[in-house]
């Protein structure tokens, strides 16, 4: 009669089954930890900062009786509840009239360090892409349509490549509804402002601000404000304003799949 625990056939049989056991734990261990590295890494891809454009400060265009400042951050607020319905965490810069810096004033530099502040903010909230909302107006009153300002080519490539997409995506949903899609815009420092490489940097300072922090920022112009087709078409009622801002998060979630 053998004894389990002193037979060497027995015992192992009884070590290869442990070993066995500790293979599959170890395995299912890696899973986990990888899995809820994937979960943070996916969190982290789906947070977006939106940037009502302009203040109670620093106004933007008025025109039919609306002002920029106020129906950007209408767009969006829509936007927000949009995405955040959708499963991703989305931050306004501001959600009242006030400028977003901690001493607001109307000079340039006031504007500057309410610019930094926005993109500031983004970034501390780990944001993967940042969208500045806005509405357009021409000196000569003629035009129609969105935009989107995207970065240039210049310094971080990732930047470039994924603001266009970002951009494209947008300007997308927003044909659907529409409007006329005026295409991206790229424009160059006319200041002197150059990249850490040396090279020209972007020409808007919120875009400018935000590839230096490797933060893609796009600034959208959804329609013209002084273009009384667009006004009337695109923003004088809640219901339009809000089809603008859920088609800004359809392009938002569009361009994370």
């Amino acid at each position: 009669m053998k004894t389990t625990g002193f037979d060497g056939t027995i015992k192992m049989k009884t070590i290869r089954r442990i070993a066995a056991a500790l293979a599959v734990l170890t395995v299912f261990a890696a899973l986990s930890v990888s899995g809820c590295m994937a979960k943070k890494a996916d969190a982290k891809s789906r947070i977006i900062v939106l940037d009502p454009g302009h203040d109670a400060l620093h106004t933007g265009c008025r025109y039919h009786g609306a002002t920029e400042e106020e129906l950007a951050l209408k767009i969006a607020k829509y936007c927000k509840n949009a995405l955040e319905r959708e499963g991703f965490t989305a931050y306004l810069t501001r959600e009242k009239a006030d400028c977003i810096d901690a001493l607001p004033d109307t000079t340039v530099e006031g504007l500057r360090r309410c610019l930094e502040a926005r993109v500031d903010y983004a970034v501390s909230k780990n944001a993967a892409v940042m969208v500045s909302l806005h509405l357009n107006a021409d000196e000569q009153h003629g035009s129609s349509g969105a935009m989107v300002m995207v970065p240039n080519a210049s310094y971080d490539r990732m930047v470039y490549l994924k603001g266009r997409n970002l951009a494209r995506s947008i300007l997308s949903e927003l044909e659907a509804l529409g409007i006329q899609n005026q295409g991206l815009v790229e424009r160059e420092s006319t200041e002197g402002y150059q990249n850490p490489d040396g090279s020209t940097a972007d020409y808007y300072k919120i875009i400018r601000d935000g590839k230096a922090a490797g933060l893609p920022v796009v600034i959208v112009e959804h329609a013209f404000l002084d273009s009384r087709s667009d006004y009337e078409a695109f923003l004088n009622t809640e219901e339009k304003l809000r089809a603008l801002g859920e088609a800004d998060a359809r392009g938002i979630m569009a361009y994370f799949k």
